[in-house]
């Protein structure tokens, strides 16, 4: 039930911002529905990579977001995977969770924040960019 709450705020705050921008306005900044983007977004990069035809057994992400929205998870990299306590994290992104919901919703590439440096990566980059490439928030 709780993914399914989840994803109707997703959607509702997504669509949001779609007709925002759509009518010039500024974006709706908002903690709780850009934090429930995010977090469906991170509860979710098992299931993202496996449409990929990827899986990472033994890996996870720690992301960390800042600002409205944000929070700090430490994620599996496989399904019903969780690391276990004190296990360092394999790969890191961090930043803006404003611009994590976006990428998650699919509505910026996840190139555009690495460029701009509102979103980083850090351990293994190349995993973290993999993870951001495949990032979405819906199913």
């Amino acid at each position: 039930m709780s993914y399914l709450i989840h994803s109707r705020v997703m959607e509702w705050w997504l669509h949001g911002e779609d007709l925002r921008e759509g009518g010039g306005n500024p974006p709706r900044l908002e903690h709780p529905p850009i934090y429930c983007v995010n977090d469906l977004a991170v509860r979710t990069i098992p299931y993202a990579l496996a449409l990929a035809g990827l899986s990472f057994p033994g890996r996870s992400v720690r992301v960390d977001l800042e600002a409205v929205g944000g929070g700090t998870w430490h994620w599996g990299l496989a399904p019903r995977e969780s690391p276990p306590p004190g296990k360092a994290p394999d790969a890191l992104v961090a930043g803006r969770a404003y611009a994590f919901a976006l990428v998650a919703g699919r509505r910026v590439p996840a190139e555009y924040y690495l460029a701009e440096g509102m979103l980083l990566t850090g351990g293994d980059d190349a995993l973290a960019e993999t993870i951001l490439h495949h990032l979405r928030a819906f199913a």
